[in-house]
């Protein structure tokens, strides 16, 4: 039976930006396939500059901030590997398609319901 798992971590200003590069595949993570990029889902859109940072601030707006403040949360959203491949679980790297398109509008929903925009 498939597992919802969910990680999620405070960033401070110092550590944004190593995340945003090792998510977005700018630093070697070994992992990780590096010709898979992952899916900005919501934010960033209405921006010139879309570095994690800069949206971050953006969100903050000029309200004054700690020097060692958590600037914001990162949310890993996935479910294990038998939800996208149901008869090949230990399949790596494979995925059904359709499922994957289920999984990211549910996730969508739920940020939203739970987060605004």
């Amino acid at each position: 039976m498939p597992k919802a798992i969910a990680r999620i971590s405070k960033l401070k200003a110092s550590n944004i930006a190593a995340s945003e590069q090792h998510t977005t595949r700018q630093r070697d993570t070994l992992n990780a396939d590096p010709a898979k990029h992952n899916i900005r889902l919501i934010g960033g859109s209405d921006l010139q500059d879309s570095r994690l940072e800069v949206l971050v601030r953006h969100r903050i707006g000029d309200q004054p901030t700690r020097k060692n403040a958590v600037l914001c949360v990162e949310m890993l959203l996935t479910v294990s590997p038998d939800y996208f491949r149901p008869h090949q679980p230990g399949q790596a790297g494979r995925w059904d398609d359709t499922r994957l398109e289920r999984f990211q509008w549910a996730v969508q929903q739920w940020l939203s319901e739970q987060y605004s925009d």
